[in-house]
C-alpha cells in the first residue's frame, strides 16, 4: 500500500484500493455456488493459488512501469479486482474442504489464515524498516514483499497437494461420499412418500 500510494499520490490509493477488492469479494462470495457447479474443488483451490501468484508478480511490475499515470492506476485496480475474485473463490473452497473434516478442521484453517495475516503484517513492517523512503527502495521493498508472499502461496500449494494424497484425506472424503449417496437416496425415498396419493 505504501509503495502504490507513493506512485499514485493523486488517487489516494490507501483508500481506493479497498473498493475493487471488497466489490470482488462480495460478488464472488455470492457466485461461489454457481462457480462450484462448474469447477471441481481441486481446480478452484489449486488454480486459485497459481493464478493469484502470477497476478502478484504483475501487480508491482505494472505499477512500476505505469507509475504516476491514470492507465497504471486502472491496471492496478483491475488486477486487485481479479486477485480478490480468485482469492475469494479459493478461500470459500478451502473452507468448504476443511469443514468436511471432523473436529478441528475449520479451526485449523482459520488459525492458519490468521497466522498468514500476522506474518504478512510482520513482512510489511520488516520491508519498511529495511528499505529507504525513495521510490526505487519502495519498489524493491514491494517486490521483496510480493516475492515472499508468492513463496508462501507455493508452500501452501505444496502442503495442499501433499495433504489431498494422504490416506486420512482419502478416508474422510470417501466416507462423506458414501454418506452423501445414502442421504440422496433417502431424500428420493421421502419425496416418493410425500408425492404418493
Amino acid at each position: 500500500v505504501d509503495y502504490f500510494d507513493s506512485i499514485f499520490p493523486e488517487y489516494n490509493f490507501a483508500f481506493s484500493f479497498t473498493i475493487p477488492y471488497f466489490i470482488a469479494t462480495n460478488l464472488f462470495s455470492c457466485l461461489i455456488y454457481l462457480i462450484a457447479r462448474c469447477f471441481r474443488l481441486n481446480t478452484r483451490i489449486i488454480g486459485g493459488l497459481i493464478i493469484i501468484s502470477m497476478l502478484l508478480i504483475l501487480l508491482p511490475v505494472c505499477g512500476y512501469m505505469y507509475a504516476r499515470t491514470a492507465l497504471g492506476f486502472w491496471i492496478v485496480v483491475i488486477l486487485l479486482f481479479v486477485i480478490a475474485a480468485f482469492s475469494t473463490v479459493m478461500h470459500c473452497s478451502a473452507v468448504a474442504l476443511s469443514s468436511m473434516f471432523p473436529g478441528m478442521g475449520v479451526s485449523y484453517y482459520f488459525t492458519g489464515s490468521g497466522l498468514a495475516g500476522v506474518s504478512t503484517c510482520l513482512l510489511r513492517m520488516l520491508s519498511l524498516v529495511i528499505f529507504n523512503d525513495d521510490d526505487y527502495s519502495r519498489y524493491l521493498g514491494c517486490l521483496t514483499y510480493f516475492a515472499m508472499n508468492i513463496v508462501l502461496l507455493y508452500f501452501s500449494l505444496a502442503v495442499y497437494l501433499y495433504f489431498i494424497r494422504t490416506d486420512y484425506c482419502h478416508y474422510v472424503l470417501l466416507k462423506i461420499r458414501r454418506n452423501t449417496i445414502i442421504l440422496e437416496k433417502s431424500d428420493d425415498f421421502l419425496e416418493e412418500i410425500v408425492m404418493s396419493p
